[in-house]
């Protein structure tokens, strides 16, 4: 686990894997939609609560969600950026906790460690999810390949 709160930039992070990109250039809302079912695939093994923040400038205001979602999805509000929004809170959440921000905004980054708060950088972020989501592969692969082996099993194999 990174941390017990991720607070990440989404907008930051779009630009990050060219997929998202590509999908940005059709139809930003879709990008985003993929861009957290992707970190509500690997959520748990990320950190207790993850926050991604949009600017609610352009596209959706809201992003559909199922209950219980481990990715809580934030657009600022039209007088804030997603960068003021985050943080503002980080700096609430953070206080004594456990909290990682993900961006590229290199003042945005600075801001955060001057009040104590940990930061990386999107494209170090993006290279711990992609290991993450490789490990789930492979775990994934071996379970079903253990199921295969164990499907030929006979009910007198087990006596």
């Amino acid at each position: 686990m990174l941390a017990r709160c991720l607070i990440i930039d989404g907008n930051n992070l779009l630009h990050q894997r060219q997929a998202w990109v590509q999908a940005a250039r059709r139809d930003f809302d879709v990008a985003r939609r993929c861009l957290v079912q992707e970190l509500e695939s690997c959520a748990g093994a990320l950190a207790q609560r993850i926050v991604v923040v949009f600017d609610g400038v352009s596209g959706q205001r809201k992003l559909p969600q199922p209950d219980g979602s481990p990715v809580e999805v934030v657009f600022s509000p039209s007088h804030l950026t997603a960068d003021s929004l985050i943080e503002r809170f980080a700096f609430k959440t953070g206080l004594g906790q456990d909290v990682l921000v993900i961006t590229s905004d290199r003042l945005e980054r600075d801001t955060v460690e001057a009040a104590g708060i940990a930061t990386t950088s999107c494209l170090s972020f993006v290279e711990i999810l992609d290991r993450e989501l490789a490990g789930m592969r492979r775990t994934l692969r071996a379970t079903s390949t253990r199921s295969r082996s164990q499907s030929g099993s006979k009910l007198g194999d087990f006596f």
